[in-house]
């Protein structure tokens, strides 16, 4: 009996931490698909139909991206002291538990005789 609640509870660390990974990569990716279009705004090489098309946007928030990328342009790559340390913190809690849910795993496998 022992032995399956340990495999469920292997299982149940492997889709939070497969979860955690998911949900960084996505924020990662969800910063960069309004950036990429307003970039191309702001060097005028094409109009906002043409780049709606080629994004598969609309013109106005094209537009709107591009207005948001200009008026923050000055923060965008100075970050203040506090938003940094504040990032590093989340990062490390974040690691920090990935590596206990990890180790969980790990000690389950071994008790399970199962490697990984």
């Amino acid at each position: 009996m022992r032995a399956l609640q340990a495999v469920a509870l292997v299982a149940a660390l492997e889709v939070v931490v497969r979860k955690i990974l998911v949900k960084v990569a996505l924020n990662l990716l969800g910063r960069l698909v309004p950036l990429l279009p307003a970039l191309a705004a702001m060097r005028g090489d094409s109009t906002l139909a043409e780049l709606a098309e080629r994004f598969e946007g609309a013109p106005n928030q094209i537009q709107s991206w591009k207005k948001q990328l200009t008026e923050s342009s000055e923060g965008a790559f100075v970050r203040s002291r506090n938003v940094a340390d504040e990032r590093d913190r989340k990062i490390e809690a974040l690691h920090a538990k990935i590596g206990e849910l990890s180790m969980e795993k790990d000690f389950l496998s071994k008790a399970l005789g199962r490697d990984r």
